[in-house]
């Protein structure tokens, strides 16, 4: 987080003073404007999901999402994401419903999310706050492989998200933004219910 926190800073101070945007996204001028934004995103797994699945946190994440202005400082959006965890265990106890292993054990789940958005940011200011909700469904895939059993699922389900960030505006055009995100599912498999991670991303993005 306090990386992440740096590289905005760096940003702003790279932007030449003539050049910089005084006001933010969405100000009183421009309350429909567009942002097209892609990040990157490292994933935490969290109750369930780390501790009966994978324990480890993924760096493979991402995320491409669209927001429109409908009010000032308000937009509404989409936005789609992909995780991937994935972990390998050197000896774990698995109950299949013939039999149970015990034994080296590989497991993974990729995720992929499409929600539709709503976020407020908190001022008009280059530096703004915000916070977000978005709401839709997730596409999962899981693999578990003990010996030389591979068992695979294929399912979808509803996906809740919350989100808190910062966005930096360098530009008219161009802005920063860091982003927190808690990823609620109604994801179930093996003995996980409804499956979460934490999501903390970087990105950037235009301004039109």
């Amino acid at each position: 987080m306090r990386r992440a926190l740096l590289v905005l800073a760096f940003a702003a101070l790279l932007v030449p003073p003539s050049q910089a945007r005084a006001d933010g996204f969405l100000d009183a001028w421009h309350p429909n404007q567009s942002f097209w934004a892609i990040g990157y995103e490292v994933g935490i797994p969290v109750n369930g999901l780390r501790s009966n699945w994978v324990n480890r946190v993924s760096p493979a994440g991402g995320q491409f999402a669209i927001q429109v202005g409908i009010l000032e400082r308000l937009a509404v959006g989409v936005a789609m994401n992909y995780n991937w965890f994935d972990q390998n265990f050197s000896q774990a106890t698995t109950v299949y419903p013939e039999f149970t292993v015990t034994g080296p054990v590989y497991r993974r789940l990729g995720a992929f999310t499409a929600r539709g958005t709503v976020h407020y940011y908190l001022t008009s200011t280059r530096l703004q706050p915000f916070i977000g909700l978005g709401v839709g469904g997730v596409w999962t895939q899981t693999r578990i492989q003990t010996a030389d059993r591979v068992q695979d699922t294929y399912s979808s389900y509803l996906a809740v998200d919350p989100e808190v960030g910062l966005m930096l505006s360098t530009s008219d055009t161009f802005a920063f933004y860091l982003l927190g995100r808690y990823q609620g599912t109604a994801a179930s498999f093996f003995d996980v219910k409804n499956a979460q991670w934490i999501g903390v991303q970087i990105g950037f993005g235009w301004i039109f």
